[in-house]
């Protein structure tokens, strides 16, 4: 049998959604592996993908969402999308739009989208095999479109999700993932400097320090229950034993220092 042309793709979303599984962060969503008779392939071709685009529909593992579901963040304001939920011609028209309605190309898939214009839209082209990691809000002035956007090889694009994901620099917990590492780690927990800050800001934003360092926290319980940051199997990871112990630490120690 041929190895699909797409074969890069494939295996890193599925080692993607395999990762956020194990971590407890798609607890709601579970991922849905191949082969899909579900999608509606007929309303993809009538609304202009190429029919290559339309067969990686049928190829590709996806997260158990609805469309435009905001439930989980792969990154900040960056949600997955799953063509399993396109139901009819206006959902994937829809998903084949650009800023200001313009359609992306037949060959062009998006993986990702993200909220107002921000966040992170991943695009992947059938034609270059490559993906287009584009951030909206950063376009240059009078452009509304990812064409500026170098495309890298599936596995580069993703490598930083998924070493971000594994090495516990965001962390998973209760209420969503805590994206605020590189916020917080280099402020020495002090506010900002410069702007005017009031001394009732000054005090939220600590109190909010104390929270993330809080929630930092929970890469120790992630550790005491066999997460190896180095490896992609988890076989000793403890994962019905971790979401307990976090689950408590969560209740008893971060939820208190949330009520600011």
């Amino acid at each position: 049998m041929t190895e699909s042309p797409h074969s890069e793709l494939i295996a890193t979303l599925t080692e993607l959604y395999d990762l956020l599984d194990a971590l407890g962060v798609v607890s709601h969503c579970s991922p849905l592996f191949p082969p899909h008779a579900n999608i509606n392939v007929e309303a993809a071709r009538a609304v202009g993908y190429a029919p290559e685009t339309v067969r990686l529909m049928c190829d590709l593992p996806y997260l158990e969402v609805k469309l435009y579901d905001r439930s989980l963040e792969l990154l900040p304001n960056t949600y997955p999308v799953s063509y399993l939920s396109a139901v009819d011609e206006g959902s994937f028209e829809a998903l084949r739009e650009m800023l200001h309605d313009e359609m992306m190309p037949p060959t062009a898939l998006r993986l990702t989208y993200g909220e107002l214009g921000q966040g992170t839209e991943y695009i992947y082209d059938t034609d270059t095999t490559l993906i287009y990691a584009w951030c909206p809000a950063e376009n240059p002035d009078e452009v509304d479109d990812y064409y500026h956007v170098q495309g890298q090889p599936p596995r580069q694009a993703l490598s930083k999700l998924i070493n971000d994901n594994r090495t516990l620099k965001y962390i998973v917990t209760p209420h969503g993932t805590d994206f605020n590492h590189d916020f917080f780690s280099k402020s020495g927990g002090q506010p900002p400097s410069g702007g005017n800050w009031s001394i009732t800001d000054q005090d939220h934003w600590r109190a909010q320090y104390k929270a993330w360092k809080a929630t930092r926290k929970i890469k120790n319980i992630y550790l005491d229950f066999g997460w190896n940051v180095d490896t992609v199997d988890q076989a000793l990871f403890k994962r019905e034993e971790f979401v307990i112990a976090r689950d408590w630490y969560w209740k008893e120690v971060v939820e208190p220092l949330l009520n600011i």
